[in-house]
C-alpha cells in the first residue's frame, strides 16, 4: 500500500522531529537532515548532554544517534525538591540513507549542545565495462 512515507522517505522522520514527542509519546531529539551532491548533513539538538553520553553508529545505510544520560539524583539529603523535571532517559534516532555513505570519512562535531554530522556520499562509477569470459 502506498502512503506518504513511500513517496518521501524523510517525511516520517521530519514529521516526528518537529514535535517534542514522537508517535509513542516519548521525547525525541530535534534534527535537521539535508544533502548536496557530495554529502548528507545531520544536525541534532542535544542540550544539556555531555559528549560522552552520545553514541553515533553507521551500518548498512542506517545512522543511529543515541543519548543515554541517567536521571539526576538528589545530591543532598538536606534538600527536599519541590519540582524535579530534569530527568533523562535513553533516546535514539535512526535515519536511513538512500545512497551509500562513505562510512570511513564520517565526521561528527559536538559544540554547545548541537551535534553536527557530515556523511560523505560514496562515489560510484555507474558505467562499468564488464569483460565477457
Amino acid at each position: 500500500m502506498l502512503n506518504k512515507y513511500n513517496l518521501f522517505p524523510f517525511a516520517q522522520l521530519i514529521e516526528e522531529g518537529l514535535s517534542r514527542e514522537n508517535r509513542y509519546g516519548k521525547y525525541t531529539m530535534p534534527i535537521d537532515v539535508s544533502e548536496n551532491e557530495k554529502e548528507y548533513s545531520v544536525v541534532v539538538d542535544v542540550p544539556g548532554i555531555n559528549k560522552e553520553d552520545i553514541s553515533v553508529e553507521y551500518k548498512d545505510n542506517f545512522l543511529k544517534i543515541s543519548v543515554d544520560k541517567k536521571d539526576i539524583k538528589e545530591e543532598s539529603n538536606e534538600n527536599k525538591y519541590w519540582v524535579m523535571e530534569r530527568r533523562y532517559e535513553k533516546r535514539e534516532r535512526v535515519i536511513q540513507f538512500g545512497k551509500a555513505v562513505d562510512n570511513e570519512n564520517i565526521v561528527a562535531k559536538y559544540e554547545n549542545g548541537v551535534l553536527n554530522l557530515s556523511l560523505p556520499k560514496k562515489t560510484i562509477d555507474e558505467k562499468t565495462k564488464i569483460e565477457i569470459l
